[in-house]
């Protein structure tokens, strides 16, 4: 999608571009022709003529001058000295094309490149949401479908037996692989689905959301959310240990002072 978009604007700007060239080339040859013809002294110059028509002897040879003046591929000051020799309105005239095309015109399509870049990025972004939604959609309709499969009892809750024989099966063992979900323990795995119920049996909704929270790269944040749960708890637990041994350190002061007070009275 992104390539043929951008194609598309590189056609319509090398479109414009080739207008451009082909209006200042008519505009060149013409005053060209007609200088040429009020100067007939000019044509005798052998030299000048072979120049002359190097550059400019038909409408691609001047169509392909005028694209080396605007790419660097020819020095435009150059291509416009013999031009100058016929006319001297040809240089400014030169000039002026120079200034529109390449400060003008290529300029204002680097920028509409650039925006039609972003809007094209844009676009990409809402394909990549549309389609993890789609992931997202199929992923619960396969589960639905699998915890159906699975709930022979058709009771609406899976028990661990169901849950146990039906792992047995290498498809669907192979299912639970392919949505990253590690099935290698089977009663660990229950239990993990099972750790919002009270009972020993799993409702289709405590299925599907528990194997979309044990799902891929969700695992990663259900860790570090441990982690980070289980340092507090270590932090506030040596802030109690802490506390508990100067409490202990200020008893044990305070018993030794009263000792020392009684031994004196004796």
């Amino acid at each position: 999608c992104m390539i043929s978009q951008s194609l598309w604007s590189l056609f319509w700007a090398l479109l414009l571009v080739g207008l451009i060239l082909y209006f200042f080339t008519v505009i060149i040859l013409q005053g060209l022709i007609m200088s040429l013809r009020s100067n007939p002294e000019i044509v005798a110059k052998h030299e000048f003529i072979d120049d002359v028509t190097c550059l400019y002897g038909s409408v691609w040879d001047s169509l392909f001058t005028l694209l080396g003046s605007i790419t660097g591929g020819v020095d435009w000051i150059s291509a416009t000295t013999r031009l100058n020799e016929v006319s001297p309105m040809f240089r400014p005239m030169f000039a002026a094309f120079i200034f529109f095309t390449v400060i003008g015109v290529l300029n204002v399509l680097t920028g509409v490149f650039v925006e039609r870049a972003s809007e094209v990025n844009g676009l990409d972004k809402d394909l990549v949401i549309q389609s993890q939604l789609k992931r997202n959609k199929a992923f619960l309709t396969e589960m639905t479908k699998l915890f159906k499969q699975a709930n022979v009892s058709n009771t609406g809750t899976l028990s661990w037996h169901e849950f146990r024989d039906y792992l047995h099966d290498e498809k669907a063992e192979a299912f639970f692989a392919a949505q990253q979900l590690d099935c290698f323990n089977a009663r660990i795995l229950f239990d993990v689905l099972n750790s919002w119920g009270g009972d020993d049996e799993i409702s289709m909704e405590e299925f599907i959301v528990g194997c979309q929270r044990l799902k891929g790269q969700a695992r990663n944040v259900e860790l570090i959310a441990v982690l980070n749960e289980t340092r507090s708890i270590n932090k506030k637990l040596r802030h109690v240990l802490h506390d508990r041994g100067s409490l202990m350190s200020n008893e044990s002061s305070g018993t030794t002072s009263m000792q020392l007070a009684e031994e004196c009275i004796d």
